[in-house]
């Protein structure tokens, strides 16, 4: 949620903007420091968000993970093969130990999030310039693959196709 025209700014808080939503009839908090927002209700009830989050992540440093939830074609590391790497940016945990990421979704502590969230290591970074040109790659022979297909659906239909039970009653008497 991005502040538009229906949004009142309240006032700058403990490093979040804090907005009262006319249309919704809530309070929303946004920090660019903490890359996360909040949105409660109440205006105490912002605040008081506001500064558990600030306790709860007091020397948290934020860090990234390679999102590989949802994919189904996989290298034998696991690794979505994919034209485009999905990264998330976690900014905090809350109480009960789920990550906070992308304005307050959370990553729960269940064991298939775990096995599909993988740290994004700065080693790792010149792999994935390694990597990006091959994915392109891939994905323009899997389009020339779709492109192809389509080619062969439309001549084949072109075809004159008697199956064999047609066929039979023409050649009985």
């Amino acid at each position: 949620m991005h502040p538009n025209k229906d949004h009142i700014k309240i006032e700058f808080y403990r490093k979040f903007d804090i907005y009262f939503d006319k249309r919704e009839e809530t309070f929303f908090s946004i920090s660019d420091y903490y890359d996360t927002q909040v949105v409660k209700k109440t205006y105490t009830a912002a605040k008081k968000a506001i500064d558990e989050y600030i306790k709860e992540n007091n020397g948290f440093k934020p860090f990234f993970l390679i999102d590989c939830r949802g994919y189904g074609t996989k290298n034998e590391y696991n690794f979505p093969i994919s034209h485009e790497i999905d990264k998330i940016t976690v900014t905090g945990i809350r109480k009960d130990k789920r990550f906070v990421y992308n304005e307050s979704e959370q990553i729960g502590t269940s064991q298939y999030d775990q096995d599909k969230l993988y740290i994004l290591l700065p080693e790792n970074e010149p792999v994935f310039e390694e990597l990006k040109p091959l994915i392109e790659e891939r994905e323009i022979y899997k389009r020339l693959e779709r492109e192809t297909l389509d080619r062969i659906i439309q001549v084949s239909k072109k075809l004159k196709l008697v199956n064999l039970a047609e066929y039979r009653k023409t050649i009985e008497l």
